[in-house]
């Protein structure tokens, strides 16, 4: 008998690998009356030193395990360890796209399963070329191994009319659009080492996009249409979402370090004294001189920022038109005045906007499978951690 005692299979972790901190968030799965949620037990962060990773790269592999084992124990609270993790991957090492297969029916029988199988395999196979031939355009690295961790279906079509199951159907013309993400197998088997160095397992890789955008699924509508811009540490990545999936993404190497960075070298201080300094800013906790300095400080970068978030909109080649919503998150989207330029400045009127758009924080209120009962989850910087839940929820059958 196991009176009072949980399944393990109910608590997890989540770890999101940043710039220059690891941040891990412990759940467990509670059944309601509305179905299945992740609540969240407990949150751990700490520091990582410079440079330990680097554009989502892991390069010290042994201040990143360091940094997860002691963020895990703050978030397990002192309680009984919890080993199965979700890790979290985006930006340079997932790449993420939408694959579109129209395949034309010879037979009238109904569709069947193996029928829809063997498309879904030349989709995979469509998908794991193309992204191989994007690795070589960007890292000239023509034979870098991938590993695909995400694939959700965008839309299936029978005959041109947008259908939710194929599967028993009569047509003579079947188009899926699928969204994949790979992410390089070097970076899986680095994160296979910092797991077992942190005594986690790894239950699944995940992408934060995917995670984040089909979390939002619950909240707004399953197929609403707009735009995440994801701030990080070192990178902002941009996601194009039709219809509840994923399109495509994009990321720009510019992320909320180099604004901390740009504060250290003009103030002649140490990036931890600069990214308390931000913080202070962000927060409106300055006297009006020092706000006025740290701004004049960072105007130059962000007028790059934003002009490289322009032409990260124009690389999107496969979009007509973006949908209004435009969604903020991430730690970087914390400083006021990237809300602030991004959202007044003109730039979009050169976008292929369906309306003007309109821009919003993200909030922890969005994630509808997601509850806080730590009261401790409420900046930008921890939707992505609790968005990653739902990789689970997915993965043991809590959800569909």
């Amino acid at each position: 008998m196991n009176f009072g005692k949980k399944e393990e299979s109910s608590r997890f972790l989540t770890v999101d690998i940043g710039s220059n901190s690891v941040k891990v968030m412990a759940f467990d799965v509670e059944k309601t009356e509305k179905g299945p949620v992740a609540a969240i037990i407990g949150i751990g962060k700490r520091p990582l030193l410079e440079e330990s990773t680097r554009g989502g790269v892991i390069v010290d592999a042994e201040d990143v395990a360091k940094a997860v084992t002691l963020a895990a124990s703050m978030a397990c609270n002192g309680d009984e360890p919890i080993t199965q993790a979700i890790f979290g991957v985006s930006g340079n090492v997932a790449y993420g796209l939408m694959t579109t297969v129209r395949v034309t029916r010879g037979s009238g029988s109904p569709i069947s399963a193996k029928e829809v199988d063997g498309i879904f395999a030349k989709t995979y196979d469509a998908a794991h070329d193309q992204i191989q031939s994007k690795l070589l355009e960007v890292t000239g690295a023509a034979e870098t191994a991938v590993q695909m961790v995400t694939s959700s279906v965008v839309y299936t079509k029978v005959d041109g009319q947008a259908v939710k199951e194929p599967v028993g159907m009569q047509g003579q013309k079947i188009e899926f659009a699928v969204f994949t993400s790979f992410v390089p197998a070097y970076h899986l088997d680095i994160l296979q080492e910092v797991a077992e160095s942190a005594g986690l397992e790894v239950t699944a890789v995940g992408s934060t996009m995917y995670s984040l955008v089909k979390s939002l699924g619950y909240s707004k509508k399953a197929d609403f249409d707009g735009v995440i811009m994801d701030i990080g540490g070192e990178m902002t990545e941009v996601g194009v979402i039709f219809s509840g999936g994923i399109v495509d993404t994009r990321s720009l190497d510019i992320g909320g370090t180099h604004f901390t960075q740009e504060l250290s070298r003009n103030m002649d201080m140490s990036f931890q004294d600069a990214e308390h300094k931000k913080i202070e800013y962000s927060y409106g906790r300055l006297a009006e001189s020092d706000a006025l300095l740290v701004r004049g400080y960072m105007d130059n970068l962000l007028d790059i920022w934003l002009h490289g978030v322009e032409l990260l909109f124009q690389e999107f080649s496969g979009v007509k038109t973006f949908a209004p919503n435009v969604y903020l998150v991430g730690g970087g989207a914390e400083l006021p005045d990237i809300y602030e330029v991004v959202s007044k400045e003109p730039w979009a009127k050169s976008i292929a906007f369906k309306s003007p758009p309109e821009f919003s924080k993200l909030s922890m209120e969005d994630l509808k499978l997601v509850v806080d009962r730590t009261g401790k989850a409420h900046g930008l910087e921890d939707i992505i951690p609790a968005s990653l839940s739902l990789v689970f929820l997915e993965l043991k059958g809590f959800i569909e």
